[in-house]
């Protein structure tokens, strides 16, 4: 979908990392320190519906190991990045 597609709204991946950092920082302390039941938090996903606690966490490290995977794929393909910038 539309909102799913790239924007390039970060020029470079230290940027994306500037970005990125903090928030995993927030993600790991709350997991360290959380002493509520995730089982028993529900939020609604838009695609998947009725998540747990416990089920978002594990979503949202997964979509972080998919984008790393697609990443490592682009920049394993033959000819990345290109040898000439095309015009």
């Amino acid at each position: 979908p539309e909102a799913a597609r790239p924007s390039g709204r970060f020029a470079s991946f230290d940027e994306f990392h500037a970005h990125f950092n903090p928030l995993r920082a927030n993600v790991l302390e709350f997991v360290h320190t959380c002493e509520a039941p995730l089982h028993l938090a529900v939020e609604a996903h838009p695609a998947l519906g009725e998540l747990s606690g416990h089920q978002w966490l594990v979503l949202l490290s997964a979509h972080c190991e998919r984008h790393a995977a697609q990443a490592r794929e682009v920049l394993d393909t033959p000819g990345f990045p290109p040898s000439e910038v095309p015009s």
